[in-house]
């Protein structure tokens, strides 16, 4: 990770994706930390995830342009995952919220990490992500959504879950990580969520070439206060 520009209140860095992304987190906290919680220093960052051959030029316009976005939704936010068509912001404790109940379940109960592919593993596939992460789209281009036919997939995925393993005691684990999970997205909020943080687990679930392929990412943070 290369920190390309720091001067005033701004900072641009550059690396791969999820080390940047740790960095943009730990960077608002510190500052946080630093400032004794002063609700009026706060942390405005924006945050693109492109291929490694992609222009710096263009990271670095794309990133500010997710910056902006996060100013203008209140400050003290971040836009993650923006790829120049519309962008949602996040307050931090939020982005924090819905990691914590959408992505970590799979580096946990809900999936492993192989260390000699690099990737993580989830325990359902990666199709039913990508189903729920749609669901979220289209909740919030319009509104509404038919929580039936996601219900129904969320239960197939925790019969398919149950199937697994030979140990009640893990099943058990896993069955009440699903749950959590489950009810997570099936919150209109969580719903709207899910594309963001889906898309984080969708990139640590690539391994080798695709992880690589995907490793390169900018974050442009502004202190305001």
């Amino acid at each position: 990770m290369t920190a390309v520009y720091i001067g005033g209140d701004d900072l641009f860095l550059v690396g791969a994706w999820d080390a940047v992304l740790d960095a943009a987190f730990r960077v608002q906290e510190a500052l946080g930390q630093a400032s004794g919680e002063n609700p009026s220093v706060t942390v405005s960052a924006g945050f693109v995830v492109a291929d490694p051959r992609f222009p710096l030029y263009h990271l670095a316009r794309l990133a500010g342009e997710a910056e902006e976005l996060a100013k203008e939704s209140g400050r003290d936010s971040i836009v993650l995952f923006y790829d120049g068509h519309g962008g949602r912001a996040f307050r931090w404790a939020e982005a924090r919220r819905w990691a914590e109940k959408l992505v970590l379940p799979f580096l946990g109960e809900l999936g492993f990490w192989d260390g000699q592919k690099r990737r993580l593993v989830p325990a359902v596939s990666r199709g039913l992500l990508h189903r729920i992460a749609e669901a979220g789209r289209r909740y919030r281009e319009r509104g509404r959504y038919d929580f039936g036919s996601l219900y129904y997939a969320l239960a197939r995925a925790r019969e398919e879950l149950e199937r697994r393993g030979s140990r009640e005691e893990a099943r058990a684990r896993r069955r009440r990580a699903w749950e959590a999970f489950s009810a997570a997205v099936a919150e209109t909020a969580g719903l709207a969520a899910a594309p963001v943080f889906l898309t984080w687990v969708d990139l640590l679930s690539r391994g080798g070439d695709d992880y690589a392929a995907t490793g390169t990412a900018a974050g442009a943070a502004g202190r305001s206060g």
